[in-house]
This record gives C-alpha cells, structure tokens and sequence, in this order.
C-alpha cells in the first residue's frame, strides 16, 4: 500500500535586507520625481510594503519579499518598465547611498579592489543564506552570486547590474563594461571589464 512521505522539503532560508536600501530609495524617489511618485509607489506596494517605503528604518531588517515588491512597483511606477532607465535608477540611488566624502575616497581604489568588497558589502545589507565570490584581476572580474532565490526575477538581475555598474562609478572606471552573463533561480554571474 501506497503511503505519503511525512518528509517536509527544507525551509526557504530567510532573506532580509537592510532598511538603509528603503531610506535611500524614498529619499531618491522624493529628490528626482517628488512627493506625488512617492504616493504613488506606496499606494502601488499596498499596506503592508507601502509603510516600508513611506516611512523605513535604515537601520531595521525588513523581509526580502518587501524589497521584491519595492523593486517590482519601481520598475513599473519610476521607470515605466524600460529596463535601461529602471538599471539608471538603481545606480542613481546607489549613488545617493555613498556620503560625497567617501566618493572622493573610493575614487582612489582600484576596480577589482571594489570587486573584491561586494562579498562584505553583500553582508552589510542582506543577510540570509546568500553567498557572494569575486574573482578579480587588474582588467577583469567575475562575481558569482549563489543560493539566493530570486533572480528568476528580473528586477534582481537589472539591480545587481545597476549596484556593479555604481561600483564602478564611484572607483572612477565609469566606461566599465558590466553584464549579466549567466543565471538560474538562485545563482547570477557578472562579467566585468575595466
């Protein structure tokens, strides 16, 4: 006779991001579109995202699915679902979250110095069950992103293009070549040039 397993699948390890990614996107959203696209990207994200956004905490942990939904009414309410301007957007606020004394400091580190910062960076903001390797040499890298169940979601995708090519920015290699060369449910690749 036929029996159903009492096995349970493993848990979803929980993924939690920083709420400094929350402060600095309302305070872009505000600078660069005003308070009206605000309204309107709490409105989107509904009662239980929406007060995240509306009035987060930088230094609270807030759930994964709050950021995937952020991401999600971004890429529809602020870039009106163009990928070039929603990948704009995120290298803005990345931009935005790097103090102007600290800009001038990075510019003075080398690409795959910053490369070889994302793991820790990575920690800083998110934490879960994520893994982050960078192999990095004087004119290449390649960051490996593992054992994070999101990037079946383009947004995911579009915003790590956006962080790296921020990273760039700011260490003075703003003409660095920066694509998304592989992905599965949860690992992505980025192929830089510098």
């Amino acid at each position: 006779m036929w029996q159903a397993s009492t096995r349970m699948a493993p848990a979803q390890p929980v993924s939690e991001v920083k709420g400094l990614w929350f402060t600095v996107g309302r305070k872009y959203i505000l600078e660069t579109y005003g308070q009206e696209t605000l309204d309107a990207c709490v409105a989107r994200l509904g009662e239980r995202h929406g007060a995240i956004l509306a009035e987060p905490l930088s230094s609270a942990w807030y759930p994964e699915e709050t950021l995937q939904q952020t991401l999600g009414v971004l890429h529809v309410v602020v870039a009106r679902e163009d990928p070039g301007l929603y990948v704009r957007t995120i290298e803005e606020c990345s931009l935005l979250a790097v103090h102007h004394f600290f800009r001038a400091l990075l510019r003075l580190v080398p690409p795959a110095t910053m490369l070889r910062k994302v793991p820790k960076m990575w920690t800083l903001i998110r934490r879960g069950a994520a893994h982050v390797a960078v192999d990095a040499d004087e004119t290449h890298a390649v960051v490996r992103y593992r054992e994070f169940p999101y990037f079946d979601d383009v947004n995911y995708r579009l915003l790590t293009l956006g962080a790296i090519r921020s990273l760039m920015t700011l260490c003075g290699a703003g003409r660095a070549r920066v694509e998304l060369a592989a992905h599965t449910h949860d690992s992505l690749t980025v192929d830089v040039a510098y």
